[in-house]
């Protein structure tokens, strides 16, 4: 998916509704070059996109991967119960910002 700075893609959770997706049951294949790693939610290659209010949990891989992609919003995203890291930014990534209700 890629936006552009006039248009971001935005992909966010219904107002006061609580959206979890679960890995449990998935089948996530690792990825084709270093590191090697892909998540429940996968961004690559992308640029102009927004997370929002998004929760993953039980991920056989990361819980959100971004890589190889530039301006993106991770915004009051949780990662819970992942293998890898539960919000990891990679190769070639610029122009990330990762807020959260806490500060964090």
């Amino acid at each position: 998916m890629i936006g552009n700075q006039n248009q971001w893609i935005t992909i966010q959770a219904e107002e006061g509704i609580k959206v979890i997706i679960d890995g449990a049951g998935a089948n996530i294949p690792s990825g084709g070059k270093y590191p090697y790693n892909t998540g429940l939610i996968q961004i690559e290659n992308a640029a102009f996109i927004r997370l929002l209010n998004i929760n993953v949990q039980n991920s056989h891989r990361s819980g959100i991967n971004i890589q190889d992609s530039h301006h993106i919003d991770v915004i009051n995203c949780t990662a819970e119960n992942s293998l890898s890291p539960g919000i990891a930014a990679w190769q070639q990534c610029e122009y990330m910002s990762c807020a959260g209700k806490y500060g964090y």
